[in-house]
């Protein structure tokens, strides 16, 4: 299962570095958006949707508002209000992905967990023939990243995560995150994360979380 729900995570990653590096490609047009659309649809089980989508090669940046990802079954699993992307274009040329600043405001997450262990998410991003244990290593290793990524600065503002099953249900309100020098390759990482507002239920018991901050400094060999 933590494969599985990595494997969606990776795929989520890769959906949006395929909408950042394919932005080099077009001018700012609904056909260019319109075409990115429709790609990734073919590629997923579930549905993208898109408002809107900007991109500046003279000022390096990217901009997407309205973005929703629906499950085959049409309900929304994950969406955010805005992404402002602040990229350093001329890193990669030496493989490097290097982004001064990354904002994303007001991203839902909304995590189903069925009787069969069907995770909605994951539905909605990795096709049913590429599910089994074989696939699963192969897809590991397509899509692992083949430049390093290097963020300076990144913010979660408001986010929102909920998780149910028939045993659990994880609802945070009101997510918080910074995250400051994260290096993939490095695996360095300054993360503080701010949680308000939320409730945590395992077993028919209910935590309260009204406030909780926590720092985290990740290094390498660490």
């Amino acid at each position: 299962m933590k494969k599985k729900i990595a494997l969606a995570g990776i795929g989520l990653a890769c959906t949006f570095l395929v909408i950042i590096l394919t932005m080099f490609l077009y001018v700012k047009t609904d056909h260019a958006k319109k075409l990115l659309v429709d790609k990734i649809n073919t590629a997923i089980p579930g549905t993208l949707l898109a408002d809107n989508i900007e991109f500046s090669l003279i000022n390096s940046y990217i901009k997407l508002d309205g973005i929703q990802i629906k499950d085959p079954q049409n309900t929304t699993c994950f969406k955010f209000k805005s992404l402002l992307l602040d990229l350093k274009i001329s890193s990669l040329f030496i493989k490097v992905l290097e982004i001064n600043s990354l904002i994303v405001n007001g991203p839902e997450i909304s995590i189903v967990k069925d009787i069969n262990n069907r995770i909605n998410l994951i539905d909605a991003l990795i096709p049913e023939d590429k599910k089994s244990p074989e696939k699963e290593i192969a897809n590991k290793e397509r899509y692992s990243f083949p430049i390093n990524v290097i963020v300076k600065k990144a913010r979660v503002i408001e986010g929102a995560l909920t998780f149910n099953d028939s045993i659990q249900n994880i609802h945070l309100k009101s997510l918080n995150i910074d995250i400051n020098d994260a290096d993939l390759m490095a695996r360095h990482l300054s993360l503080t994360s701010r949680i308000k507002n939320s409730s945590i239920t395992f077993k028919n018991k209910e935590i309260l979380v009204n406030n909780l901050s926590f720092l985290t400094e990740l290094e390498q060999g660490s």
